[in-house]
């Protein structure tokens, strides 16, 4: 990603935005104003031609995309002690039934863990 630099001082547009942040509206110069605006301005338009070029997508859509794929994953996991237990029971000649049980106990103990992660769309 390139970042703009303004001639007057060197500094990027993120630096110079992180500057007008500092500075209260009414405590700036016209010359400061504009600049904040059209730093601004360019930083609106970078995040439109990222979403066009498909580098930035919706929080939302994100959040829906993980979900859908936690919850296969999830569904696949209980479905899994059911299928994996009768050729396990046998190969080990055991009880199918129990089995089965100690299987989808341990599937469901690591969905409770896994349940508590959280997504961090923040990138810190």
């Amino acid at each position: 990603m390139a970042t703009e630099t303004h001639a007057c001082n060197g500094e990027t547009s993120g630096e110079a935005a992180a500057q007008a942040d500092d500075q209260s509206p009414d405590m700036m110069t016209l010359a400061e104003a504009i600049r904040a605006k059209e730093t601004w301005l360019a930083r609106l338009r970078q995040l439109e031609c990222e979403q066009r070029a498909r580098k930035l997508i919706e929080l939302a859509l994100a959040e829906g995309v993980v979900f859908e794929l936690c919850r296969q994953q999830r569904d696949a996991l209980l479905a899994w002690p059911v299928r994996i237990a009768p050729i396990m029971a046998a190969e080990l000649g055991v009880d199918i039934d129990h089995l089965a049980t100690l299987l989808a106990e341990a599937v469901y103990q690591q969905l409770l863990e896994l349940s508590e992660m959280r997504a961090d769309f923040t990138g810190e």
